[in-house]
């Protein structure tokens, strides 16, 4: 009798599945946050064009009306996550400029963290513009630091997005932005992300980004860009959720 009970009881277990071994996700890594911020030098910004940090400049009300803008044209749901990107049909249009005074006039408001984001190798595009490449300056940030910027009370992240698409093009380039993005949402919470993208007719990078991007400012400068440009880069923004024409270096607004 012992031996047919543990006969049926062998029969029993092997005829139960097999437990399933569940193996744990691979955690996202946490931002390279710098906590000590780097202060700015008013003069060198202003220098280079950079102003909306200071509210008192009447250069800085253009820039107050253009975040009016991508702020009310923003989806209500994405309002204080939203992703503005900043891009031109060729060179020597203004973006990184633009950018730059986007983010201050946007973190003059006080709501969240704002990160400006460089594509640039090295981010010698912004860094120049922000007076970071000057001579005893501290040691440079990983590319990949989200390096906390200062002036007059304002702060701004500055970042590469680079380390986090090198290499990558297509669906697969769009989706390590968005992983990217959703990790600066995760580790810093409410948060505008504004992105100093390359041209739109001379970098495929620009072109896949689109469709992931809030709101698209593309840059028509006066002297650089022309009707043919804008044409062209039609057929480029057609995924995109909303764009805005802005027209740059116009004399009569001062730009």
């Amino acid at each position: 009798m012992d031996s047919f009970i543990n006969a049926l009881t062998r029969a029993q277990d092997a005829a139960r599945p097999a437990p399933q071994v569940v193996h744990p996700l691979s955690a996202r890594p946490h931002l390279n946050l710098v906590q000590e911020p780097r202060m700015l030098v008013p003069t060198a910004l202003k220098s280079n064009r950079i102003v909306s940090y200071d509210g008192t400049d009447k250069m800085t009300r253009a820039f107050d009306v253009l975040r009016n803008t991508c702020l009310k044209e923003a989806d209500p749901d994405a309002t204080e996550s939203a992703i503005i990107a900043v891009t031109a049909p060729t060179v020597h249009c203004g973006t990184s400029t633009t950018a730059a005074n986007l983010a201050f006039s946007i973190a003059r408001m006080r709501k969240g963290e704002v990160v400006l984001v460089d594509l640039a190798p090295s981010g010698s595009g912004l860094r120049s513009l922000l007076g970071l490449d000057l001579r005893n300056s501290p040691a440079p940030q990983p590319s990949d630091a989200f390096q906390k910027l200062e002036v007059g009370g304002v702060t701004v992240r500055l970042t590469s997005l680079l380390p986090a698409i090198e290499g990558k093009a297509g669906a697969e380039l769009r989706n390590a932005f968005m992983e990217w993005a959703n990790t600066v949402r995760r580790d810093l919470g409410p948060v505008t992300i504004i992105l100093d993208l390359p041209p739109l007719l001379s970098d495929d990078r620009a072109v896949s980004l689109v469709s992931e991007i809030d709101i698209v400012l593309l840059l028509l400068a006066v002297g650089e860009s022309t009707m043919a440009d804008l044409d062209n880069c039609r057929s480029y923004l057609h995924g995109a959720r909303s764009v805005q024409l802005v027209l740059n270096k116009a004399r009569s607004y001062d730009l």
